[in-house]
């Protein structure tokens, strides 16, 4: 499966108690525990989620109307970024910046960009986020300062809705997969499929089609890939 990014609740933080930065990032971000103190009414927190667990996570400051704020309108600030320090080394970290934008633009349809603010003598991170579309914006104040400021422009608005359905259902089968077990997967997917069938009905939709295939193949693949077997090399003999 490939990394899932999520919203992720205060209550649900157990989820990312076990994370730990990489030595050389912990003083750009802070610790897990920093991050989940950070205030809620303008720190929002993301799960970076593989099918065996939370594996990093990300905090995003929001424009306010009307109050103080460092994050002007039509941005919004990346104020922490993390993959597990176990898990370095498996492309989990450029897996979810590249499906950064996208979320960013569903989640935050107000804003046009996100500004990362990172320390001058990190250039091994600013590679990583460069690297992964951001691009370095001049310097405000026209002088040297130890911090340099990047943005990734976030996708036009006409695809943010086909992102965020998108997101939708991927977060819909994260928690199928966590919450439903194996064989009963199946069972939900055609119970979503046949009240797709009477879409026309109240409370029922046609929306429940896809999303039923989408669960029931959580069962079947795998079976699938049993029934077939190992795939035989062709080795010319």
């Amino acid at each position: 499966m490939s990394v899932l990014l999520a919203p992720l609740g205060r209550d649900a933080s157990g989820r990312v108690a076990h994370l730990r930065p990489a030595p050389e990032g912990q003083p750009a971000c802070g610790t897990v525990e920093e991050i989940l103190a950070s205030d809620p009414a303008r720190i929002d927190l993301h799960a970076i989620d593989k099918e065996d667990g939370t594996v990093g996570l990300f905090a995003v400051e929001r424009h306010r109307r009307g109050v103080p704020d460092p994050v002007p309108p039509g941005e919004v600030a990346l104020r922490a970024f993390v993959i597990d320090a176990a898990r370095q080394g498996e492309g989990l970290g450029t897996e979810a910046l590249r499906k950064l934008g996208p979320y960013l633009a569903a989640h935050y349809p107000g804003a046009e960009s996100a500004v990362l603010p990172l320390a001058r003598e990190n250039a091994a991170a600013a590679r990583i986020f460069l690297a992964a579309g951001f691009e370095e914006l001049p310097d405000r104040t026209g002088t040297e300062t130890g911090r340099r400021r990047l943005r990734l422009r976030l996708p036009e608005l006409r695809m943010r809705a086909f992102y965020g359905w998108r997101g939708r259902m991927a977060r819909a089968l994260v928690n199928v997969r966590r919450r439903v077990p194996p064989g009963l997967r199946l069972v939900l997917g055609l119970l979503l499929m046949t009240g797709g069938v009477f879409g026309f009905l109240p409370i029922l939709g046609f929306w429940m089609v896809p999303i039923g295939v989408a669960v029931a193949a959580l069962d079947v693949m795998p079976l699938w890939r049993r029934l077939r077997g190992p795939r035989r090399r062709d080795d010319g003999r």
